[in-house]
């Protein structure tokens, strides 16, 4: 699992995108892995939705578009993420 963890983590360190989080540094120190990212402001998509209700169309498609730019950015480096779901879509 921390193989995993730490294989992940670097994969995601080579995404620069202005629609995926930036991580600076993913590695192990004194047997515990770590991942140094950028700080968010703001909230996961799951917690407006629980909290405002469902978003205008506007937003919707905004949202959508955002996350497919910055999963093509991945998709263009081979990475496939495979927990995209509303807790790991962040917004601003």
């Amino acid at each position: 699992a921390k193989e995993r963890f730490l294989r992940e983590a670097k994969a995601a360190a080579k995404i620069s995108h202005d629609n995926v989080v930036t991580v600076f540094e993913a590695d192990e120190r004194d047997g515990v892995p770590y991942i140094a990212m950028q700080f968010l402001q703001g909230y996961p998509l799951d917690d407006f939705l629980r909290k405002k209700g469902t978003p205008s169309l506007r937003n919707v498609v905004r949202i959508a578009r955002e996350a497919a730019m910055g999963l093509a950015a991945a998709h263009k480096l081979g990475i496939v993420h495979r927990d995209v779901k509303p807790a790991n879509l962040w917004l601003e």
